[in-house]
């Protein structure tokens, strides 16, 4: 993690002390590191060439970078040139996915399927549709003026002795 930050570190003109006290930083803690551990030369090049491929990824893939060098960062290990390659197939085949005609149709219709049913959910809950009341039948409800419950109750109770 430590060698991403450094090979990510930008140096520019007005902040190139700044920069340079930030890469020597992080190279302590590179050696602080290694030098408790024995590490072979394959597996710090691997990691090396691996945050080189991550820094000069086209822009589409930054979010998920930068997710895959936070979840290295927690479990406190370099990133591999293989799994990186792994979240990089994930993340196209994912994309591919997302762009197949098809696999678009199905995700439109899913979402315009649960926005109706949200609709209707919310409709029920909420109460916002037409009601009859004791005594009077809306006409906007879905059913005629004969079938009206509020109706035929309002009559029986005037029909029946109290």
């Amino acid at each position: 993690m430590y060698l991403g930050k450094i090979f990510s570190t930008q140096l520019l003109d007005n902040q190139i002390k700044d920069s340079m006290l930030f890469i020597l930083e992080n190279t302590l803690h590179l050696r602080t590191l290694f030098s408790g551990l024995t590490i072979s030369p394959e597996d710090l090049i691997d990691s090396v060439i691996a945050i080189w491929v991550i820094i000069n990824l086209p822009e589409r893939f930054k979010t998920t970078m930068e997710v895959w060098l936070g979840k290295c960062e927690v479990e406190k290990k370099s990133p591999s040139l293989n799994d990186t390659w792994e979240v990089m197939r994930k993340f196209l085949q994912q994309d591919k996915s997302n762009h197949n005609p098809n696999n678009q149709a199905l995700i439109a219709s899913k979402a315009n399927s649960n926005t109706e049913q949200y609709h209707q959910q919310k409709r029920k809950t909420e109460g916002d549709y037409p009601r009859c009341t004791p005594g009077w039948h809306n006409p906007l409800t879905r059913h005629d003026e004969s079938e009206c419950n509020f109706l035929k109750r309002e009559a029986k109770n005037q029909l029946s002795p109290s």
